[in-house]
């Protein structure tokens, strides 16, 4: 039996960027019976990232404009004002991270493996290194990058994952095959090419070459910006509608073996062995028992709490639950669009408005929600209205009057 004073409302594995941030909503919550549990220390993840990897999100200290950092953990902490940075390295957010966790004094026991995780009736139980802990409920949290993909392709022995890679500057050799074209993918080859190395990166969609809201989709526009830099040196090749098979050895030189999306077989040949820049496979596996997944092995959760549909009170925090959002938030927006024809900021004359405005083709119907100045005073608003006329000027302004009046879009 289980004593009183180890049995906790939450326990969070994990103290990531996750971890850290649902420590500290829980205790604005004040809630104070939890623990989040780190195996080694607070984002270690990060620590291990490759030097020069940077965030693509910028942080920007906009707090005082009531938008928070987006790279913040916290609503009343911003990443730029702590580490006077844009894109902090992994390292360098690390630091922030530890940072948080003193200046909340958020419940953070590192060093600390969890071994097992019992369901029980009155919640979990879980065996660490540390001993039995039981809990209410439980937060995964444990993120993805010490999970690298390496079961992406055969013989991926032969190869090495870009997570595994510390420094740059230690690969020998003066050519390099990337597979996996999207944001670590060029996060490599701009760093190779920098350092004078012939770099070709292959995958099966030239993600160079999206153009899509959705950042799961195109690349960042960090990015892209150093990946012009990259392609100016004369040592960046790109080649896309290939899907590689397998790897393999031959006579001190790798060949990566696949086809294109016309089904003929292709091989490239590299003097070095080839990154993998493959993603994640994650940490779900180590609790997979515990979620329900669909037919395509996504995970499915409660729309309300991120919370498994099968085994009520453990919840997912961070990566995976980004994940299933997106394709949520995706399938409504897609009914969205059916309703909707545009979706575009404006602003009236008179009072300025700052809000999103839905033009319905069908009805011919302005909808936005939003807030407005009116002088010194700060209101919110919901509107319809039906329009007379409505345009789209080449420099992408819509416009529509309404018993004469001109509204701007921008």
């Amino acid at each position: 039996m289980l004593k009183s004073s180890k049995f906790l409302d939450v326990v969070i594995v994990g103290a990531g960027a996750a971890g850290v941030g649902m420590c500290k909503v829980l205790a604005d919550f004040g809630i104070d019976r939890y623990v989040c549990l780190e195996r080694e220390t607070t984002g270690a993840s990060f620590e291990k990232w490759t030097k020069g990897m940077r965030f693509i999100t910028p942080s920007f200290t906009s707090n005082n404009f009531g938008s928070p950092d987006l790279n913040a953990v916290t609503y009343n902490t911003s990443p730029a004002y702590t580490l006077k940075t844009e894109h902090p390295t992994g390292a360098e957010y690390a630091r922030y991270l530890k940072g948080v966790v003193k200046a909340f004094d958020l419940h953070v026991l590192e060093e600390t493996e969890v071994n097992s995780i019992k369901k029980v009736s009155a919640g979990f139980v879980l065996q660490t290194s540390r001993g039995e802990m039981a809990a209410k409920f439980l937060i995964w949290a444990a993120g993805e990058f010490g999970y690298p993909n390496n079961d992406a392709i055969v013989g991926a022995e032969n190869a090495i994952h870009n997570s595994e890679v510390r420094d740059w500057e230690q690969l020998e050799g003066d050519e390099f095959t990337i597979l996996g074209g999207y944001e670590s993918g060029i996060d490599a080859a701009f760093h190779l090419t920098k350092l004078g190395k012939k770099v070709s990166v292959l995958d099966a969609r030239a993600t160079w070459e999206e153009r899509d809201t959705d950042p799961s989709v195109s690349l960042s526009t960090y990015t892209l910006e150093r990946l012009r830099r990259a392609q100016k040196t004369g040592n960046l090749e790109l080649k896309s509608d290939v899907i590689f098979a397998r790897i393999e050895s031959e006579n001190r030189h790798f060949v990566v073996r696949g086809e294109n999306l016309d089904g003929e077989e292709f091989s490239v040949k590299s003097p070095t062995r080839p990154i993998l820049a493959t993603g994640f496979a994650g940490s779900l596996e180590a609790v997979k028992e515990f979620f329900e997944f669909d037919e395509d092995g996504q995970i499915i959760l409660t729309e309300e709490a991120d919370e498994s549909t099968i085994t009520p009170g453990i919840f997912l925090s961070g990566f995976f639950a980004r994940i299933f959002n997106q394709r949520k938030w995706r399938d409504n927006g897609r009914k969205r669009q059916q309703q909707f024809q545009s979706i575009c900021l404006f602003s009236a004359s008179h009072n300025t408005f700052r809000a999103f405005g839905f033009y319905h083709e069908q009805s011919r119907r302005i909808e936005y929600s939003g807030r407005f100045r009116c002088g010194n005073q700060r209101r919110k608003s919901n509107r319809r209205h039906d329009v007379a006329s409505f345009a789209v000027g080449d420099s992408c302004i819509f416009l529509f009057r309404r018993n004469g009046a001109r509204f701007g879009f921008d």
